[in-house]
């Protein structure tokens, strides 16, 4: 397997999301990505995760994306799980996060207050139900 990091580009514009590569796996080489998207920023940004679980240590590290966090003024998303893990309840769930590094921007638990289910969506082809977070 080869180290890589993807960026998608969404946007509220009808266009497809673009993906931005590179197998430069170190903060420079995130910010060279990173600088291909951040002019198009607005509003809100959140970057999601994967804080991984307790005792692996199998996860993108903090360090290497944290000039561009704070640059966007970035805030760390993430769900929780439905198995058995520190990453089933929220309050556990962030703690791991933090005990993992992701502690110099806010985190937020997308489903922390429930589900929110949105079915027959037009022009979806593969799906007919989707689950958000119930904040958003």
């Amino acid at each position: 397997m080869i180290p890589a990091l993807v960026l998608l580009s969404c946007t509220k514009s009808k266009h497809e999301p673009i993906a931005y590569f590179t197998q430069e796996i170190s903060p420079e080489g995130f910010m060279k990505v990173y600088k291909q998207i951040s002019k198009n920023l607005e509003g809100k940004v959140g970057v999601m995760v994967h804080f991984d679980e307790e005792g692996n240590t199998y996860y993108v590290k903090p360090e290497l994306f944290k000039n561009i966090v704070l640059d966007c003024q970035g805030t760390f998303i993430e769900t929780n799980v439905l198995y058995k893990s520190l990453r089933q309840k929220t309050e556990t769930h962030i703690a791991l996060a933090k005990q993992h590094g992701f502690t110099y921007v806010p985190i937020d638990i997308l489903d922390d207050k429930g589900e929110l289910v949105i079915e027959n969506v037009p022009g979806c082809k593969h799906f007919n139900k989707f689950y958000y977070g119930k904040k958003y």
